[in-house]
């Protein structure tokens, strides 16, 4: 099998502004889709109502993400062949078609299977779609200050989000009419962002590359390494907070969760802009084990708990995590395959986090309801801390290759030989 040469870029694609029109409308695209899913982080609470449990939720949610990961074996090779603006429309679809049919379940059956399996499937094709497209636009060095800046756009959807769905919750007594309500907002708003979507790409034309290979002989030749595996742990951080918060926030007797991920968001969002700069100066891979830690804080803070406004403390620290860890895993995972593939080499990292949920959900659900709220949170701090610790061991020199200033002359990669 012969090399690929690395992707390297023009003095042109350098110096043109990164931050135009198109640009600004992904922002407010994924804005919109941010602000739709959080509107189902009240998942766990229609199982409840329709007669499930905890660890029902989480077999449901796992259900849905096996979904979702088995058509990245897929969705790679879809975005390479066929680019972004084909695969994006028909994932925002399928992503509209999910959220009405948990809008009008009446019953946990396979409907309610069916349809969290297609809204999964359709979110992380639509969020890799964007992340693909957005990347493809800018020149290497810039990937992770671009995809932090339009990351960014995503918590002011969560805060948006929390704030919709704990009005729409409290405008709503009946439970019914409430989760129809909150999930068919889920449709609409992603109506709006296939709207949005379908604007910045219609100019977009796609370069079919000569060959393109399954994900597996890709992931194997352009393996990222211990990232992966933080991504991982990534998944199983955001399970936790977009899926069962909630029910440990009702066991408290707090009837909104405003404060987690107003805080969560508010926080991340500026930190997000402020580790735009730390990136110039400190290696993706320290900013990494630093998310981590942060992760592993905002988690064991959690039991301790009391008064709705404590929230704001743990939420802050998860913050920080996940304005660290998303721009420097994504950019450091896929900077290690060549352009063409750029969208195998997304689906992989995401198809990551996605691993991460599907292997955690059910134990997650189970731990709770065994052991309760508190030992979930503690056995979740404390893998994200070991993981930290093994990140940091696996290269302790914590090296990054990222060169900011390097402005060279395109070269075209060569196919891989069969």
């Amino acid at each position: 099998m012969s090399s690929i040469p690395a992707p390297v870029y023009s003095e042109e694609l350098d110096s043109r502004s990164i931050y135009d029109r198109i640009f600004w409308v992904a922002y407010v695209a994924n804005i919109m889709v941010v602000t739709a899913n959080a509107l189902t982080f009240r998942f766990a609470d229609m199982v409840t109502y329709l007669g499930g449990d905890n660890t029902l939720t989480g077999t449901i949610t796992c259900v849905g993400t096996i979904a979702g990961l088995s058509s990245r074996l897929l969705l790679g090779q879809f975005l390479d062949k066929y680019g972004a603006k084909i695969v994006w429309f028909i994932s925002s679809m399928m992503f509209i078609a999910g959220a009405l049919g948990m809008a009008f379940a009446d019953e946990v059956g396979l409907g309610l299977y069916a349809s969290r399996a297609i809204y999964s499937i359709g979110l992380g094709a639509m969020l890799t779609c964007s992340m693909v497209h957005t990347q493809n636009r800018v020149p290497g060095h810039r990937r992770t200050e671009v995809i932090g800046v339009l990351g960014s756009s995503g918590f002011i959807g969560m805060i948006s989000g929390a704030l919709l769905g704990d009005l729409l919750t409290r405008s709503f007594a009946d439970e019914s009419m409430r989760f129809s309500v909150l999930f068919g907002g889920t449709a609409f708003l992603g109506l709006v962002y296939l709207f949005l979507t379908a604007y910045v790409t219609h100019r977009d034309t796609h370069v079919e590359p000569e060959y393109s290979p399954p994900m597996i002989p890709l992931m194997v030749r352009y393996w990222p390494g211990m990232v992966i595996f933080v991504a991982m742990f990534m998944g199983m951080a955001y399970t936790i907070s977009t899926v069962f918060l909630t029910r440990f926030a009702y066991t408290l007797g707090f009837t909104s969760i405003g404060y987690y991920f107003s805080s969560y968001a508010i926080s991340a969002f500026f930190l997000r802009l402020l580790t735009t700069s730390w990136i110039k100066r400190m290696s993706r891979r320290l900013l990494i084990v630093i998310g981590l830690v942060a992760h592993a804080v905002g988690l064991i803070m959690l039991p301790m708990v009391t008064e709705p406004w404590h929230l704001i403390f743990p939420a802050i620290s998860s913050g920080l995590g996940h304005a660290l860890l998303f721009p420097c895993v994504v950019s450091l995972s896929t900077g290690h395959f060549p352009i063409q593939y750029r969208g195998t080499a997304n689906t992989i990292t995401m198809g990551s986090v996605d691993m991460g949920a599907l292997a955690f959900s059910p134990l997650i659900g189970l731990c709770i309801d065994t052991l309760g709220f508190e030992a979930m949170f503690a056995g979740g701090s404390l893998l994200c801390l070991g993981m930290a610790v093994a990140f940091y061991l696996a290269d302790p020199a914590l090296h990054d290759a990222e060169q900011r200033s390097r402005k060279t002359v395109v070269v075209t990669p060569k196919k891989v030989a069969a």
